[in-house]
């Protein structure tokens, strides 16, 4: 009885508290960036850019810092996740990024005038009615779901960027 529990208690754990976690991490990171790369004259792309950067330089070097103080089997765990691999593909890690995709992208589709709109600009979508602030934090938090859920099961992003569009042509 305790084993089946303790079998479940650990998925639940890897399937719920890790894409959750990613998810906070990816919320905040993105809009720090956002709101150092937002003026009062508007979004600058450049300052974003570079707070992107500014951002990802403190990132990595908080996973140096893991790296440091972690045991050999973390030191590995870190490792493969940094690299990014399919081997831990499972039915409730296909299930939570499926369920995961329907759900971002009915919001997506929900709101698909306001991206056409938002595609001419950001004063022309204001002027046709788009609020343009709350889109786009709607849009940052969306995006944050997805790519917290992503980086969770496969591991960084970078791996999700490069050979994931590749596996789906096939």
């Amino acid at each position: 009885m305790f084993g089946s529990l303790a079998a479940e208690s650990a998925m639940l754990l890897k399937f719920g508290t890790v894409p959750v976690f990613a998810f906070i991490g990816g919320a905040v990171t993105t809009l720090l960036i956002y709101k150092l790369g937002s003026g009062p004259s508007g979004t600058s792309v450049t300052v974003m850019l570079l707070a992107g950067v500014a951002v990802s330089a403190l990132a990595g070097a908080g996973i140096g810092l893991l790296n440091y103080f972690a045991n050999d089997q973390a030191l590995r765990d870190i490792s493969l996740w940094m690299m990014g691999a399919l081997t831990g593909a499972s039915w409730p890690g296909i299930v939570l990024a499926f369920s995961t995709l329907v759900i971002l992208y009915l919001c997506f589709v929900k709101d698909a005038s306001k991206l056409n709109a938002l595609l001419l600009g950001e004063a022309e979508a204001r002027h046709l009615g788009v609020n343009i602030q709350t889109l786009k934090r709607t849009l940052i938090i969306l995006t944050a779901v997805g790519v917290g859920v992503t980086v969770s099961l496969v591991g960084m992003i970078g791996f999700v960027g490069l050979i994931v569009p590749h596996l789906a042509e096939c």
